[in-house]
């Protein structure tokens, strides 16, 4: 006995899935028909009398969007089932370490209280101008969200983020507002209140940049 999915099967499953995106894209009832190698789509519009009825035929051409939308949905819905957990890193300051670089990206095994390490990316982008070719050992990040990376879930990462400040602060029981950065040469913070001077060195010595605070 074989298991698995029929040709019927498959091809049932692309009319529904066209039926729905096209349903949304056009916002108007649309049903789909595999004929011939290409899509029939029929669209029905409102009218003073009913639904209007027009007919719609896409190439393959026409159904890359639909497959890259649903590419990109899958990859995630995947990754938030798989790896629920990496939800709760995101908008944290976090400490990782460079496994490897490329020309885009920085790979970062991210520190986990429960299960060692987790996947890590920072954009080059996202690196001060300062470190890039030299980008090597720990560091804090912030995390601003979640994406895929060669098939597996990963936290995008951010060292030029002006919350990356505000968080480093706050862990040290200060909460201070960025309100300007020039990542890796020097960040102004405004605070409430006074901050002791071993805090305002901790953080300039992470982000290897000038700290300036402003008072009320």
């Amino acid at each position: 006995m074989q298991y698995g999915l029929s040709a019927n099967d498959v091809v049932r499953g692309l009319t529904d899935t066209a039926e729905q995106y096209f349903s949304y894209r056009f916002r108007q009832p649309v049903t789909a028909e595999l004929r011939n190698g290409s899509f029939i789509l029929r669209k029905y519009s409102p009218s003073f009398d009913g639904y209007r009825e027009t007919e719609i035929i896409l190439q393959k051409k026409d159904l890359r969007p639909m497959a890259h939308l649903l590419r990109e949905t899958f990859q995630s819905v995947a990754a938030s089932v798989k790896f629920p957990f990496l939800k709760g890193f995101i908008h944290t300051a976090v400490e990782g370490s460079v496994d490897f670089r490329t020309a885009e990206n920085a790979v970062i095994k991210v520190s986990s209280g429960f299960s060692g390490t987790v996947l890590g990316v920072c954009p080059k982008r996202n690196i001060p101008q300062r470190e890039r070719y030299s980008f090597s050992g720990s560091f804090r990040f912030y995390v601003t969200g979640m994406s895929v990376y060669e098939k597996e879930p990963a936290l995008m990462l951010s060292r030029t983020s002006r919350t990356l400040v505000e968080k480093l602060f706050e862990e040290k029981g200060d909460i201070v507002r960025c309100i300007h950065r020039i990542a890796g040469a020097k960040s102004e913070v405004f605070s409430d209140k006074r901050i002791a001077g071993k805090n305002i060195r901790a953080v300039a010595d992470e982000l290897r940049e000038r700290i300036i605070v402003r008072f009320t």
